[in-house]
């Protein structure tokens, strides 16, 4: 920033909110490195061009599958989220090319922010800030969706539980990923104030 007489001001920022938080039960990470792509088909197409892709029939709606070292989640009919190692989801998105106009493949690392979300109160968080009903019984391990996350809009995928807690991929647009850590994190405390 510069003053008004030309000389610049140091102006310095706060923590970006996004390294996470561990606390009353639940933990957020920042999932850095993360590689994003998306990969959509023309209306209808998929069943002729999926299996060529990834080598294996689409899963069903709201489900992801797994190959080597990237998720291949639904988002919507001919439309698919990968998330895995970097380099592996460049090389997927990198296939997708020998489809040609049928298929769009876009690399959204740059774009997007991954967290994960787990402990007992992982789904307490969750039910806070969103509508999605997040119980075992609505989101089995497997399941993917898109959701409201307050303000702004998640992608968000159940991953297998560990040490018997929930675990959940939550995927935002980067620009909104310090809003979303601090609604994750829910109220800010003021010491000596019963809440």
């Amino acid at each position: 920033m510069f003053d008004r007489d030309g000389s610049a001001t140091l102006v310095r920022r706060g923590p970006s909110g996004l390294a996470g938080f561990n606390e009353a039960g639940a933990a957020l990470t920042l999932e850095d490195g993360l590689g994003v792509g998306k990969v959509q088909f023309l209306r209808g197409t998929t069943a002729a061009y999926f299996s060529d892709l990834f080598g294996q029939a689409a899963p069903a709606d709201r489900q992801s599958l797994a190959l080597d070292m990237v998720e291949v989640s639904w988002l919507a009919p001919d439309e698919w989220l990968l998330t895995g190692e970097e380099a592996e989801v460049l090389a997927m998105i990198g296939r997708a090319a020998v489809i040609g106009d049928s298929c769009l493949a876009t690399n959204l690392s740059h774009a997007r922010k991954a967290f994960r979300l787990s402990g007992a109160g992982a789904r307490d968080r969750l039910a806070a800030v969103t509508p999605l009903d997040v119980t075992d019984a609505a989101m089995a391990v497997g399941d993917v969706a898109r959701a409201p996350l307050s303000d702004t809009g998640m992608f968000i995928a159940r991953l297998p539980d560990s040490e018997g807690q929930p675990v959940f991929r939550i995927v935002v647009d980067q620009t909104m990923a310090a809003h979303a850590v601090r609604m994750l994190r829910g109220p800010a405390l003021t010491p000596g104030v019963d809440s």
